[in-house]
Order: structure tokens, then sequence, then C-alpha cells
């Protein structure tokens, strides 16, 4: 995001042209067009890359997810964030030794439910009307889902990641939040000065 970017417009007629993130073309060549979210002024300084990560058993400390359990990950927005992308991986953990896959008879896709609970000044409102699916919730690393229009998180601001896990064995699950940290006060500032 720093620096001149990459200038695209669709209003070729027009002679309209906005700043988008480079960090969108190099997936889908000249398909690219489609993916780009509608609102695409964002700002070219002090808005600094940064991933969001709800980690459900991944790490040492935080808890994996019981067979057809549902478990709630709040994190709490230090500064304004800009969501622009969703990606999430998830696997059945190993219980035994050598580890299997799958507990026998366990439905591996989809493999939970998810929804996202915002929750601003005291008011919480969720982002999907009901749970969805993890095919429709987000993306890979290669190809996230990208917002059509970008979500801004005030700092301040709680977003909880809810998951209900459908398969009938114990889930590690991580979705992540990739967009931008509004840091104007430590812009060009080298870490450590």
């Amino acid at each position: 995001m720093h620096g001149p970017g990459l200038i695209f417009s669709r209003d070729f007629n027009y002679g309209k042209r906005r700043r988008v993130s480079p960090y969108l073309f190099p997936q889908f060549g000249v398909y690219n067009k489609y993916f780009i979210p509608s609102n695409r002024d964002l700002p070219s300084h002090g808005l600094v890359t940064r991933i969001y990560a709800f980690d459900f058993g991944f790490s040492q400390g935080n808890p994996s997810i019981a067979p057809m359990d549902t478990v709630d990950f709040p994190l709490v927005i230090g500064r304004d964030f800009l969501v622009w992308s969703i990606t999430q991986v998830y696997q059945t953990a190993a219980t035994t030794d050598p580890p299997v896959a799958l507990t026998p008879g366990a439905n591996a896709s989809p493999g939970f439910l998810v929804n996202f609970l915002h929750t601003h000044e005291g008011v919480q409102r969720q982002w999907a009307n009901k749970s969805i699916s993890d095919g429709e919730s987000g993306g890979d690393g290669r190809y996230p889902l990208m917002l059509k229009e970008p979500a801004l998180l005030l700092a301040g601001d709680t977003l909880t990641c809810s998951i209900t896990s459908l398969v009938n064995a114990t889930m590690l699950a991580q979705i992540c939040l990739t967009g931008g940290e509004f840091d104007t006060e430590t812009y060009g500032v080298t870490a450590g000065s």
C-alpha cells in the first residue's frame, strides 16, 4: 500500500482513475476486474497491512473445537482496521498415535459454520443473518475471499468469531482477516527507534 501503488479503472471513458492494492493482481490476471472491491478509494499512506487471526487450536493455549461444538473467539481491535479479505483453514486434530485423519464416519466438508459478531459502543451486530459454511465464508491463502466493500473496525471494537464444528472429530481451525491498520502516528518510523 505504500508508495505509488497501481492505477486501475473500469471508467476509461470518463477518465476516473483509482488507486488499488497491488496484492489483488497476481491471482486472477485479467479477471481481477471482477474481484476489485467497489470501494477502491483506499488511502495510499498510513495504511499498514495487517492480519488478525482467530486461532482455534493451532497455537498453544488456544482451544480446539470439540465435535459438533460451538466456540467463540473475541478480539479487541487496537487501531482502526479496514478488512478487505478473509482466509481460512481447518483440519481434524490427531488424537491417536499414529494420527488418524478423521474419526471413522466423519464428515469433512463442510467442516464448520461461522459468523462474526461485531460489537461497537456496546451494540452488537452479526456480519451475516445466520452462520454460513466454510466454503462460503472465506478463501484460502492463494485465493482469499475479497470483500466487495471493505469492512471498517474502529479501535476499541470487539470482533468475535463464532465457529460451530460440523465434523464428528476434534477440529483445529484458523480464520484470518487481512486488511490495513491505520498507523499514522508511526508511519515511516523505523521499528525500535
